[in-house]
């Protein structure tokens, strides 16, 4: 991960890092389960930019997951961020794809955040600034390896 996107995540985990469990869950609690349209399912009716069509529906990420050789996790909605962002993760190039298609509404969940103060707008803010960021080609990762070799 790019340093500014690094920074970002390392505020979030600053603010956390000394937080007993109890703490940090209710925390996690006040931020996206407070029943006020905030929420990490992505085409949740209920969640932010909850008036507009999902762009993905979790039927969707389903066949999107399957195609490329993934799976949710047991008990969790195919559309839930912190699964979005695995995948992603792990299959850069369609989760990527995919999920240009919620930055706004991401951006509103981090303004959300950020008017609450919560540590979690760190989080969001990350997010939202490497999808911002031109997707890494691979031509532009061979050419960042032989600089880092230079």
């Amino acid at each position: 991960m790019p340093g500014e996107d690094a920074e970002i995540l390392r505020r979030f985990c600053d603010a956390v890092v000394d937080l007993p469990e109890r703490e940090l869950a209710a925390l996690y609690r006040e931020a996206f389960a407070c029943g006020d349209r905030l929420s990490l399912s992505l085409s949740s009716r209920g969640g932010v930019g909850a008036a507009h069509d999902p762009a993905i529906s979790p039927v969707r990420w389903e066949r999107l997951y399957r195609l490329h050789g993934w799976r949710s996790p047991v008990g969790e909605a195919p559309d839930f961020l912190p699964s979005v962002l695995e995948f992603t993760a792990c299959r850069p190039v369609p989760g990527r794809l995919a999920m240009e298609a919620y930055l706004g509404r991401l951006d509103l969940l981090r303004v959300s955040l950020s008017q609450r103060q919560s540590p979690y707008a760190d989080v969001l803010a990350a997010v939202c600034t490497a999808l911002r960021r031109p997707p890494h080609t691979p031509r532009s990762v061979s050419t960042a390896r032989r600089r880092r070799l230079n």
